[in-house]
This record gives C-alpha cells, sequence and structure tokens, in this order.
C-alpha cells in the first residue's frame, strides 16, 4: 500500500504490477482470504473494508468505533475474520458481511 490510500497487487513472480485498490484511507493492515480472491483492509480511520479482487470494488465495509487496528486474521475455512485493537479488544466478524459475531 501507499500514502495515497492505493493498495498495489504484484505478481511476485514476475514482479508485474496486477491490480490498483483505490482504498478512501490510509491502509494499515491487509489480510487474503484463504479460498476466495478477497483482501481485507484495515484503514488509518478504525475501519476495516472487504475487497472482491475480481472486480476491485469493496463489497463490505465495518467502522470499529475509536479502536486502531492492529492485525487482521482470516480462518482456515474464510467464513470469519478477526481483528485485534489498540484498547485490547478482539472482535470476530462474518467474513462475507463483516457483521460483528461477538
Amino acid at each position: 500500500s501507499d500514502h495515497s490510500g492505493d493498495v498495489r497487487l504484484w505478481d511476485p513472480v514476475d514482479g508485474v504490477e496486477l491490480d490498483l485498490l483505490a482504498t478512501p484511507e490510509v491502509p494499515q493492515r491487509l489480510c487474503f482470504h484463504p479460498r476466495q480472491d478477497v483482501l481485507f483492509v484495515a484503514d488509518d480511520r478504525c475501519a476495516i473494508r472487504r475487497f472482491d479482487l475480481r472486480t476491485g470494488q469493496a463489497t463490505a465495509a465495518q467502522h470499529v468505533a475509536g479502536a486502531y487496528t492492529f492485525d487482521l486474521a482470516c480462518s482456515a475455512d474464510g467464513r470469519t475474520l478477526a481483528s485485534c485493537h489498540a484498547d485490547g479488544s478482539v472482535r470476530v466478524w462474518a467474513s462475507e458481511t463483516l457483521l460483528d459475531l461477538g
């Protein structure tokens, strides 16, 4: 990611840029879905977004009030996303909708 709010995806073998995801804020943490072409992005404004990598579009978003995201992790089956926050909380989300399962 860069400071403009864009996430650039690269081919690790050829070093060729594959795609550019425009995000409204500066990305801080990224997590790939283990079974789908999906990328989760946590930004510097306490939001988590789910991007469909086939279309480049955000398909879900969730604001975490006042809680900067330190890390993201997707479950092995891809059904849930966990997020760890500066306020000490850990939240679990439905990965398709980003609805809080807590």
